[in-house]
């Protein structure tokens, strides 16, 4: 299937780089869709509000005070536009 770009590459890269500064949509529900879910390896399915609510209670950076999260290497998926794929290796120490 062929989907047409919603828009430009640089924008959509802006756009999850938006959504990371907004803890994932925590911090601005209004960035994710009415219809989001999140699935994880271990959490999930789980819809948008009990996302919300669950994530935001998670507190990393009491933590980890030196959390450097290294999100790199953002790009859009060639196969389907309204991916953005990105690379997160962080580190920190447990205090």
């Amino acid at each position: 299937t062929s989907f047409l770009a919603p828009f430009p590459e640089s924008v959509m890269i802006q756009l999850a780089k938006g959504l990371i500064a907004a803890e994932l949509g925590t911090k601005d529900p209004d960035l994710l869709s009415g219809g989001f879910t999140f699935c994880g390896p271990i959490v999930g399915p789980i819809n948008k509000e009990d996302f919300v609510r669950q994530f935001s209670g998670f507190d990393l950076k009491s933590a980890f005070p030196d959390l450097d999260q290294k999100y790199e290497n953002f790009r859009v998926d060639p196969y389907d536009p309204y991916r953005v794929w990105v690379d997160a290796r962080g580190s920190g120490t447990w205090t």
